[in-house]
């Protein structure tokens, strides 16, 4: 939205918060998904797990994190995978 009454430097001020408050909601929404993949797979999310995810402020390793929960075999497997990462 156009906000008329503000001065140029401050319209690209608040077009740059609202693209980082886009850009949070989107990091926190493939956080979601990422724990509703690993809950929805093998019933449970151990909160050492969802803290973990929490925690990680990439999106695409949030998104190799999604495919890597739907492909994986076990929860330890998976487990084993964010343990790879934080190692990192």
């Amino acid at each position: 939205k156009e906000v008329p009454h503000l001065i140029p430097a401050e319209k690209v001020l608040l077009k740059r918060e609202r693209k980082k408050g886009m850009e949070k909601g989107r990091l926190e929404s493939t956080r979601e998904d990422v724990i509703d993949a690993v809950e929805a797979k093998f019933d449970e999310i151990p909160e050492d797990i969802a803290n973990t995810i929490k925690e990680i402020k990439d999106m695409d390793l949030l998104k190799s994190l999604h495919k890597k929960a739907i492909k994986a075999k076990t929860l330890d497997e998976f487990r084993s995978t964010l343990e790879a990462i934080k190692e990192k």
